[in-house]
Formats: structure tokens, sequence, C-alpha cells
């Protein structure tokens, strides 16, 4: 089995529960921060394999070895792109996925736990909580040779101890600490590329208009490549899916954010511990249904790419 087998002697079983999420989370940001570096990289060469493709006919009309210079590193972006394209497979893309939910999974149970609800408020707890996180790690054995050599970050456990502190550390922070900053990033990020895009599609125009009006052929041979550049940021910004997860993120504050508004304005619901357990499962479910749909989304691509 993976990593979560062998919890330390004398490590309470929370702290335990803990270090394994921490170091699937760090493993999944790895996997993630590959996979943008070698997007950025593609994105790079197809945006540089058709400049200098086209310029490479331009220049050669001025001076016919620069313009082989610029064929010749045309050709080169060209021929490095499917090897790079290798780097973002499905398999590669899969992994990331899978070591991020793998990572969620535990941080819900291990947060359950500390609040004493959802499960965790009769029987022994510290026995479910390793059943549980075992039981997560064994879905993703396969994976498990990411892990090696990855230490969990040093960090204390969350100060949770009740339903209260559980909204206040854990829902209230993946709402303010993590979903809203993350749309407004992603919102940037969106309006960024949709900008270039435009900005391209006007150029693209112009160069179209100039071509036809004035019969420049300098002007008309650019209209591809703008064309092929406009597409670059499109599948860009498509790859990453910067649409879904802004909807995804505003959603699942709002969410979570009623549930929070529900215990604050109705305490005396809440005073039986049945009503708690059904609260803390019910933040946790919409959670993971963001985390599930998010994975689903992914997978989509996954298909579409194998």
């Amino acid at each position: 089995m993976g990593q979560a087998s062998n919890p330390t002697r004398g490590t309470g079983m929370a702290e335990w529960g803990w270090q394994q999420q921490s170091i699937w989370s760090r493993t999944a940001d790895a996997l993630k921060a590959r996979l943008t570096r070698w997007r950025r990289v593609a994105f790079g060469l197809t945006a540089a394999g058709a400049v200098l493709a086209t310029a490479a006919t331009q220049v050669t009309q001025i001076s016919q070895p620069g313009g082989r210079v610029l064929a010749a590193l045309a050709a080169v972006c060209v021929g490095l792109l499917p090897l790079v394209l290798k780097q973002v497979g499905a398999d590669r893309l899969a992994a990331w996925t899978r070591a991020r939910a793998v990572s969620e999974a535990i941080k819900a149970e291990v947060y359950a736990f500390l609040a004493g609800a959802g499960g965790y408020r009769h029987g022994d707890p510290a026995a479910t909580l390793r059943e549980r996180v075992e039981a997560v790690v064994a879905d993703a054995d396969d994976l498990s040779a990411y892990t090696l050599g990855v230490a969990p970050a040093a960090r204390q456990l969350p100060a949770v101890h009740d339903v209260d502190s559980y909204l206040t550390l854990r829902v209230i922070d993946q709402i303010e600490g993590y979903y809203r900053p993350a749309g407004l990033r992603i919102r940037g990020q969106l309006r960024l590329l949709r900008g270039v895009a435009a900005g391209l599609a006007v150029v693209g125009v112009l160069l179209a208009a100039a071509a036809a009006t004035y019969g420049s052929a300098g002007a008309a041979t650019w209209v591809p490549t703008i064309t092929t550049l406009t597409a670059a940021v499109s599948t860009h910004a498509a790859a990453n899916r910067y649409d879904y997860l802004l909807l995804e993120y505003t959603r699942t504050a709002a969410q979570l954010d009623r549930l929070r508004q529900m215990w604050v304005a109705t305490p005396e619901v809440w005073a039986d511990p049945a009503a708690q357990d059904r609260l803390v499962t019910d933040c946790e479910q919409v959670i993971s249904i963001q985390n599930d749909a998010w994975m689903a989304k992914h997978s989509s691509l996954v298909s579409e790419d194998g």
C-alpha cells in the first residue's frame, strides 16, 4: 500500500492523517506545476513556430541566409511540439487530478474527525479515521510512486474541536481563503486571455482588410499566422478550464456561505448533535461535489485527448 499504511508510533491519529494529506497535496501541487510548465512551453512553441515560419518567408526576400535561419528555427519548434505535448498527456493529467482528489478526501476526514461529527461522534474515532484514510490511499495505490521522497509540510493541526470552530477554520477558510480569491484570480486570467484573443482577432481583420484594399502580399501572409495565434490562446484557456472553474468556485462559495448563515441565524436548530452531524456532512458534501465535478471536467479532457 502507499504512504498511509504506517502511522508513526506516538503520533496522534489526527496528526498522522494530516501528514498524509500534506504528502498528497504536495504531490498534486508538483504534478500540476509540471503540467502548467509544459502547457506554457507548448503554447510558446506553437506561437513561435507560426511567427517564425511566416517571418522566414518575409525575410527570405531580403536575405536568403536569414530566411533559412528563421525557417530552421520554425522547424525546430514544430518538431519539438509533439515531444512537449506528451508531457501533458492523458496519463499526466489523470495523475494530477487523482492525487488532488486523494488529498481533498483525506482533508475532509481529518476535519470531520477533529469536529467530532459526521461519523466520528461515536465508537472508536481514531480507528475509523485510520480505516478511512487507508481506504482512500489504497484506491490510488498506483500513484504511490509519485509520493516517494515527498515530505509533509511542517504545520500544525487545525485548531478544530467542535462545529463552531469547524465552520470558522474549515468552511469560512474555504470561502475566504480559497474559493473567492481563486475565483478572482481566474477571472483576471480569463479576461487577459480573452483580451489577447480579441486583440489578435482585430489585428487579423486589419491585415486582411489591408491585403484586400491595397493588395499587400505581406499583410496577407500574416493573416493565417494571426489566426493560428488566436486559436492557440483560446486552446490554452480551454485546456485550463477557466470558464468552468470560475463558475464552480463562485457557486461553491455561495453554497458554503448559505450553510454557515443557517448556523448563525438558527442556533436552536443546531443544538441537536444529529443536526450538527448533518451540517458537517452537508458542508463536506458541497466541497466534495465541487471536487468531483472538477475531476469529471478534467476527465472529459483526458477522454478527448485519449
